[in-house]
């Protein structure tokens, strides 16, 4: 953020979420995950940011729009919608994507997307 902010990257990029681990599988204080804002093709960073790209490929999109409390429900959502899809997840991280922060939202809730990798069939 204080990156990010000062170079008007917040006001024009969308933030993401990035999960590297299951915290089903993974402790807690053990799971990996980058916060990240798009920013335009040729950027560059300093310090420890770093640019990454997100595999391209088929994913499950679940939009919510809920209240801060209710994240991992949202989650549990989203991955009981791929259990009975029959759809497998892919071997590559999730992300949330936000539309909104809950200051931005007129009832306090988050705008955001769950996005989940498949595998191709």
């Amino acid at each position: 953020m204080r990156w990010a902010g000062p170079k008007g990257h917040l006001a024009s990029g969308t933030m993401l979420g990035l999960y590297w681990d299951n915290p089903e599988v993974t402790p807690s204080d053990k799971c990996r995950i980058d916060a990240c804002v798009s920013v335009p093709h040729g950027t560059s960073t300093e310090g420890k940011v770093g640019i990454q790209t997100i595999s391209g490929g088929p994913y499950a999109v679940c939009h919510f729009e809920i209240e801060t409390d209710s994240f991992q429900k949202a989650w549990e959502d989203a991955f009981a919608w791929l259990v009975h899809s029959g759809y497998e997840c892919a071997d590559k991280p999730c992300y949330e994507r936000y539309h909104n922060t809950a200051d931005e939202h007129p009832e306090g809730k988050w705008d955001f997307d769950i996005c989940i990798p498949l595998k191709s069939t």
